[in-house]
């Protein structure tokens, strides 16, 4: 499941790029999906920010660093050249049969820097799009979070985001809500975004399965209507 969502998290960027990409960007979705050339350093960006939601995201801060360096140790494999070959001897002669490996995907360049580096600058170049209003400051955990549930809503993915009191996870909800108004939204991008509707339920000792599910009828209901 996680690899499935991977691929099509993958082609979302794809498509989400394609329809904000500037008029001088010369690629369509026939070379992104075929990795022309052309397209790679979008194909790049896509390829950093699908690992980084559906596997990044998830670790704490720590194993972050080694998930990071396990992707590039693995791209780094790729770059290695090998040969394998053997001779044998023949009518006319010795003759040598060889495999060589080429380096693949340099074009990829992901080193821990640049990985890192990819996924904050899109963040924040998403995040910054928002109206957070006066006195709060699109800090890392803001940025994350709200990028993270509207990948997540966008793609209509659950996600449980969890951390501790004042790590701004009912902030980027909120905000979530206030900015995604469908076309009476604030600016370009975010009226590109379809409106998003909440319905929250508050957990308490008093909890039963029948109210959770209830909040879940109301939001299907909702959906129907709409």
């Amino acid at each position: 499941r996680d690899v499935r969502r991977c691929v099509d998290i993958f082609r979302w960027f794809g498509e989400h790029f394609h329809e904000n990409r500037q008029p001088h960007e010369k690629w369509d979705l026939e070379d992104f999906f075929g990795v022309k050339h052309n397209a790679r350093r979008v194909v790049r960006k896509a390829v950093i920010l699908s690992l980084a939601y559906c596997y990044h995201a998830r670790l704490p801060r720590e194993e972050r660093k080694e998930l990071v360096l396990s992707i590039t140790n693995a791209w780094r494999n790729l770059q290695v050249h090998k040969y394998q070959g053997n001779t044998g001897f023949g009518f006319g002669g010795a003759n040598t049969y060889a495999n060589y490996n080429r380096a693949r995907c340099q074009w990829l360049q992901l080193e821990p820097g640049s990985f890192i580096q990819v996924l904050e600058e899109t963040q924040r170049e998403m995040t910054s799009q928002f109206n957070v209003g006066e006195g709060i400051a699109l800090n890392e955990a803001l940025c994350e979070n709200l990028f993270m549930i509207l990948i997540s809503v966008l793609n209509a993915i659950p996600i449980f985001v969890i951390g501790k009191p004042g790590s701004s996870k009912s902030l980027a909800m909120g905000l979530v809500q206030q900015n995604l108004n469908g076309d009476a939204s604030d600016n370009d991008f975010l009226r590109s975004l379809p409106a998003v509707e909440s319905f929250p339920y508050q957990c308490s000792p008093l909890s039963t399965t029948g109210g959770i599910e209830q909040a879940f009828e109301s939001a299907r209901r909702y959906r129907r209507e709409a």
